[in-house]
């Protein structure tokens, strides 16, 4: 075991006149580069300051942009009145009285929140929702180009498939039944693993029954027999199915 050995008073001094030393060296250091050194604090406090006020305002408006979204939803979702029915002012709002009031109102709404916090989370839903109100209101071109714009926004978005499938829906809604069938047969071809694969099937049967095309609706709906069995269109498919079967 080594014995530390004790510092001589010279020793000691001399530590002592060294850190007087480098002490006395920063502090003048310091007084030279006075400017230097405040601008470099000032510049620390400001980018701590721009930091915390993004972080903040990132906060701000992710609840923000989640209430305005909240509130179209809840509009968007919202029943339509009776006819007989009038709003009873001593109660709840009991829903409105025709529908394009409700999803005009919506679209208010869902316009708001895009124009507001356009690189939310929540002005993706309002991108989608817009098309499918415009949808319900008559607006069918609006509402295909609204679900293209999406589609372009948010190629592999969470309403990727739903906009996709809703583009066809429109083209029905309009009456163009071979634009239809155009675009549910290119999500068939080009998307093997696409969710709602059943579902397109069905409205293909749906459409081609319409144009009369009775083997190529009867081949559609036996994809959903076939192939989805567990789909909560099968029971739907059966009958149609069976239906087209005894006429042929």
């Amino acid at each position: 075991m080594k014995i530390k050995k004790k510092m001589t008073r010279k020793q000691l001094l001399k530590q002592e006149d060294e850190f007087i030393s480098t002490s006395a060296k920063v502090l003048n250091w310091i007084k030279e580069n006075y400017n230097k050194v405040v601008m470099g604090l000032i510049l620390i406090v400001i980018v701590m300051v721009v930091v915390l006020s993004v972080r903040y305002r990132s906060k701000t408006n992710l609840v923000k942009s989640n209430e305005l979204l909240y509130m179209a939803k809840n509009i968007y979702y919202t029943p339509i009145r009776p006819p007989d029915q009038k709003q009873d002012p001593t109660k709840p709002f009991q829903g409105f009285a025709s529908s394009e009031e409700k999803y005009q109102k919506a679209i208010e709404l869902f316009n708001e929140l895009v124009e507001l916090y356009p690189n939310s989370k929540a002005a993706e839903d309002a991108y989608f929702f817009i098309p499918n109100c415009l949808c319900f209101l008559g607006k069918y071109d609006q509402a295909i180009e609204g679900f293209n714009g999406y589609l372009d926004r948010y190629p592999i978005g969470l309403y990727a498939e739903q906009a996709q499938v809703g583009i066809g829906f429109v083209h029905e809604a309009k009456g163009d039944y071979d634009k239809s069938i155009a675009v549910f047969q290119e999500i068939l071809e080009n998307n093997p693993d696409f969710i709602l694969r059943d579902a397109v099937y069905m409205q293909l049967g749906r459409t081609f029954e319409k144009l009369g095309s009775f083997d190529k609706a009867k081949e559609a709906y036996q994809n959903v027999i076939i192939n989805y069995p567990e789909s909560p269109f099968l029971e739907e498919a059966e009958e149609k199915f069976n239906m087209l079967a005894e006429k042929s």
